[in-house]
């Protein structure tokens, strides 16, 4: 019945909650059930206990989508976007407008593991991400049909990078750089 349901939310709710605490790369944090229906979240020796509270409160929404090229962005402000487009900005300061397709081509629920990590030749911080069968299968697709253009991979609604397509991506795998801290990808990975 009800019971069980909010028990299986409340698990299913602390395992997210261990994961994005855990990622905070604080050293033995507790994160525990607290009668039916609370979590409480003790990380001894937290600098910053506001960001905590954001990363827990986080829903982020993820998605890849195709950068249309076939308008010049300014002209897409200017007037009105293209029937099916949308124009989006990027987190830079200041903020780089972007024409991206409405449809998603895959979404954070395709992902199933994400990963704060540095690229081997320019050790910069990025996100290694792997998707879902589903999720490789549209991303092969949308790569072998798109090459030589951009796509854009969005987060709630900002514009984190938007790489050009060099070649199919068909092994479900990638790398996401962009200009992150360590802690922007890692923020990002949970």
């Amino acid at each position: 019945g009800i019971k069980y349901r909010t028990s299986t939310a409340l698990s299913q709710a602390i395992e997210v909650v261990e994961r994005r605490v855990n990622a905070l790369g604080t050293t033995e944090p507790i994160v525990q059930r607290q009668g039916d229906d609370r979590i409480l979240v003790q990380v001894p020796g937290l600098q910053n206990p506001q960001r905590l509270k954001d990363i827990i409160g986080q829903t982020a929404k993820l998605t890849f989508q195709m950068v249309d090229t076939s308008v010049p962005v300014q002209d897409a402000m200017k007037n009105r976007p293209p029937p099916g487009d949308s124009v989006l900005y990027s987190q830079d300061d200041p903020p780089v407008p972007y024409l991206v397709e409405n449809r998603v081509i895959v979404s954070g629920e395709d992902l199933s593991n994400a990963t704060p990590t540095y690229n081997s030749q320019t050790n910069e911080p990025v996100v290694s991400f792997t998707f879902n069968s589903r999720g490789a299968t549209r991303f092969g697709q949308a790569t072998q049909q798109n090459v030589g253009k951009p796509f854009a991979i969005v987060l709630d609604n900002q514009v984190i990078s938007a790489p050009v397509i060099r070649e199919p991506i068909l092994g479900g795998t990638g790398q996401i750089s962009g200009n992150f801290t360590a802690e922007s990808a890692n923020d990002l990975a949970v």
